[in-house]
């Protein structure tokens, strides 16, 4: 090999260098001492001119005071004038011929070439170190990158960089043309544009062309765009621990849990530890309260590497309840639509051999009920069933015969279309408010969206824009029905948001097989291999929430003191549980936000619009068993809902003084007084038969049995509504809630009107028969719900995050929604990667990012039959 330090031209560049100085310099010296010279030379001839003069003048002087007055010595005396003239002349001539020499040079001049000769000289003296740099940086670049040299180069090549040289230095290189409309011209004609909504790409293209953007210039940028976007889309985000794994596929499909899912009658509940977690440990996230929203955010997350925490109360389940035997689900795990829920449960519970992690949907209905998902009665109306071919009964059944169809049919398209951007709506509630504000005032694509529009204002207002006026009451009450069923509250108090996401009903419902427990088991693997633990506290309750001062606010509270930092919780035993990175309540907001934070610290940092948030009214379950099957019960596999609030609309006819009619007044929806106790045939109610629906039944129980849940609301013999003017509008449990005689009471009364429904279920086949605590449910579904600030995952105290159906809505869709709302805000998920790039929690775990890339031919399958969502064909 050659010696580099050899071949180098560092010595040679060096001496190179020395030597020029040198030269320059003798240059400079030997070019002073001839000006020197010269301008000696000048000096002396003008001092000898000047005597000259001054002796001529001298004699003229004498002449003029002698007395010859001949003409001779007037002619002598001239000619001596003429020649001193001519003397004088001379010497100016002398005097310009050296003001005209080029090469001349004063003694200051001389003095200022002289300090410019010494400061070259420093320069290339100081310059020297960064010449050896310079020469150094060559020399590695040759060694390295010397297959470049020809390209670099090439005559070609450098004449081109030479060309961008010369027009970046005459200022050609500007990206901007000459603008096709004043500044101003732009912005309003941008703020016309934008009244259309128009797609982000067409707004784009349009300001290239009004600002005159130059071609290479657009292309460069949608490049560098491009790049970003794949490299941000590629990119993990959350926590970057390479010590551990990050499980997005994992390997369960030989473990006991697994197998058991779909097949063993002795699955245990979801949360049931054999010891309680150790409180020295510390944990990343810690989720508080039972429910599908909790345990879906801590699935996503547990496959994002953190240690995650999930502890409920109350002594139930996690995602259900055991009464004498029979598991029961704590809570409706009905969706409407099935590609959209498979897509959510992959990303949370995928296997590296199921993209279910041995989950499975059925449809609820059989092919000969036209798959019936449920059963309304509007007020005291005829029952209604709801089916896939929904529209079809409204004409039929309903005799509704507007335009040659249904009037449900305009109504369920423009519902459509409300939400069609629902999705961004609760993506917004992720963002950052100053950065909601900037996209607001943009507004079209960025703005608030339609269906935020529909969320602020009543259903009422929904009903008399889009329901044709032809509508019959009984077609109008039935669109009622059919939308939202889960709270019962009136039109007229009722968000549009609700009716807008929850209208339909003509594809059909889909529930897991084995029922929230079977769900909730698999996510709990899910937890519990990336390290996790899920805990039931039993009588145990949590206490409050711990939160940790910042050390640079001082003891008087100020309102630029930073708020507390969430760093865990604790229970009533008196165990302090830690959380390094985030602390997620899905327990009702005002619960969280009122009761578990002390009062000290609420005063110091408030919750904004916290006290125009109303709860709904709570909830009583009533779970019975029977000691028959459904087969012999005749029991229905569709849900039975009475509707007091979407009861007839009382029309109103008017008629001139003739008695003519003029025209009707169409009345509220729902205006029918309710009773403040439950009444039979006449109170909401919700009744579902788990043992005629789920397919698992005779597996998880006992085949000569069945089963029944009644829901109902909770009246003032349980809770206590909210005065107006309370710091919190919330119910207050009533003291005469748990003596026997008031649930007996209640029993006997549900039995009644459950009789009445179903004449088959006599006192005779109920074996056992348990009624619920009081269970809170969370806000009312208003418009305040929808409107309110405070209503999002992200809280003013750091670290402290919300899930649960507060942030959506009272359904599975809602509650898995609400858990990845959760998850995007604790993983830092930005305005750009919501609304731009698709990218959110859900995404990246389908798409593998971050995670273990599928190698086998099984694994590859699995996640191309999730994507396609063929999962519906192993219902």
């Amino acid at each position: 090999m050659p010696n580099l330090q050899a071949l180098s031209p560092l010595p040679i560049i060096t001496q190179k260098l020395k030597d020029q100085a040198e030269a320059n310099a003798a240059a400079a010296a030997e070019r002073e001492l001839e000006t020197l010279e010269k301008l000696a030379h000048v000096n002396d001839d003008h001092s000898n001119a000047n005597n000259d003069a001054n002796n001529d003048k001298d004699d003229v002087d004498a002449d003029d005071s002698g007395t010859q007055t001949g003409d001779d010595d007037a002619d002598d005396d001239t000619d001596d004038t003429e020649n001193t003239d001519n003397t004088d002349n001379t010497d100016n001539n002398n005097n310009n011929s050296f003001y005209n020499d080029p090469d001349a040079k004063t003694l200051e001049e001389l003095d200022n070439f002289s300090n410019y000769l010494q400061q070259l000289q420093d320069s290339v003296t100081n310059d020297l170190p960064s010449t050896i740099n310079a020469a150094k940086f060559s020399r590695i670049l040759t060694e390295k990158y010397g297959f470049l040299k020809p390209l670099i180069t090439n005559p070609t090549v450098s004449s081109y960089i030479k060309t961008l040289q010369r027009a970046y230095l005459h200022s050609n290189f500007s990206p901007f043309g000459e603008p096709r409309m004043s500044p101003g011209g732009i912005v309003m004609f941008l703020a016309m544009l934008n009244r259309f909504s128009l797609p982000p790409t067409l707004l784009g293209l349009i300001v290239c062309f009004l600002l005159s953007l130059k071609p290479w210039f657009i292309i460069l940028t949608l490049a560098l765009a491009r790049f970003v976007s794949g490299y941000r889309k590629k990119q993990f985000t959350g926590p970057n621990d390479s010590s551990s794994p990050k499980p997005s596929i994992l390997n369960l499909k030989n473990s006991p849990a697994f197998n058991n899912l779909t097949s063993s009658s002795s699955l245990p509940p979801v949360g049931s530890s054999a010891l309680p977690p150790d409180s020295s440990t510390e944990y990343d996230v810690i989720i508080l309260g039972p429910g599908l929203s909790s345990l879906y955010a801590a699935s996503l997350l547990s496959l994002q590497n953190f240690k995650v925490l999930l502890i409920s109360e109350g002594g139930c389940s996690i995602s259900s309840v055991t009464h004498d035997g029979v598991t029961f689900d704590s809570e409706d795990f009905t969706a409407k639509r099935l590609l959209p829920i498979q897509k959510h449960l992959s990303a949370a519970v995928r296997t590296s051999s199921d993209p279910l992690g041995g989950v499975r949907l059925y449809r609820l209905g059989s092919p000969s009920n036209a798959y019936a998902s449920s059963i309304i009665q509007c007020g005291q109306s005829a029952p209604f069933v709801v089916s896939s071919s929904l529209i079809s009964d409204f004409s039929s059944v309903l005799l509704d015969g507007f335009d040659g169809s249904t009037s449900l049919e305009p109504y369920l398209h423009a519902c459509s279309l409300l939400k069609s951007d629902a999705s961004k709506f609760f993506n917004r509630k992720i963002i950052d408010p100053n950065t909601q504000s900037l996209m607001d005032a943009f507004g079209g694509y960025l703005g608030k969206g339609s269906f935020h529009e529909c969320s602020v204002r009543y259903s009422q207002d929904l009903f008399r824009s889009l329901i044709p006026k032809s509508a019959t009451p009984l077609v109008r009450s039935h669109i009622a029905g059919v939308g939202f069923k889960a709270e019962n509250i009136s039109m007229s108090s009722c968000s549009m948001g609700v009716q807008v996401l929850e209208a339909g009903g003509g594809e059909g419902a889909w529930r897991p097989v084995g029922g929230g427990r079977v769900l909730g088991k698999a996510m709990e693997n899910v937890i519990k291999e990336a390290g996790g633990e899920v805990y039931n506290l039993g009588d145990t309750k949590i206490e409050r929430l711990v939160f940790e001062t910042p050390a640079d606010s001082s003891s008087s509270a100020t309102s630029t003191a930073p708020p507390p930092k969430c760093t865990g919780v604790k229970t009533s035993d008196g165990r302090v549980f830690t959380a390094k990175t985030a602390v997620i309540s899905s327990l009702p907001l005002q619960h969280t936000l009122v009761n578990l934070i002390d009062s000290s610290i609420r005063s110091k940092t408030p919750v904004e619009n916290l006290e125009l948030l109303k709860e709904r009214r709570p909830l009583l379950k009533l779970y019975l068993t029977f000691n028959k099957s459904s087969s012999e019960l005749e029991l229905p596999c569709a849900d039975f809902w009475r509707l007091p609030s979407a009861s007839l609309p009382v029309d109103e006819v008017k008629h001139d003084e003739a008695g003519n009619r003029m025209g009707v007044k169409q009345g509220d929806i729902g205006a029918e007084p309710q009773p403040p106790k439950f009444t039979p045939r006449t109170s909401w109610c919700h009744v579902t038969f788990p043992s005629a629906q789920d397919p698992s039944w005779e597996t998880l129980n006992d085949p000569e049995t069945s089963c029944c849940v009644v829901t109902v609301e909770a009246d003032e013999d349980f809770v206590i509504a909210p005065e107006a003017g309370e710091a919190t509008l919330s119910y207050k449990i009533n003291s005469t809630s748990t003596t026997t005689e008031t649930k007996a009471n209640m029993k006997r009364k549900i039995l009644s009107d459950l009789q009445t429904l179903f004449p088959t279920l006599t006192p005779e086949v109920v074996s056992s028969s348990t009624l619920s605590d009081v269970i809170r449910r969370g806000l009312t579904h208003n418009c305040m719900r929808f409107a309110a600030k405070c209503v999002k995952p992200s809280t003013p105290y750091p670290n402290l995050y919300l899930s649960g159906e507060d942030l959506t809505f009272d359904s599975m869709s809602g509650r898995i929604a609400a858990g990845a709302m959760a998850a995007n805000a604790v993983l830092g998920y930005d305005v750009f990667d919501l609304m731009f790039l698709g990218k959110s929690v859900v995404e990246d775990l389908n798409e593998n990012v971050g995670g273990v890339t599928p190698k086998t031919k099984g694994e590859k399958e699995a996640i191309k039959l999730s994507k396609s969502g063929e999962a519906k064909k192993n219902d």
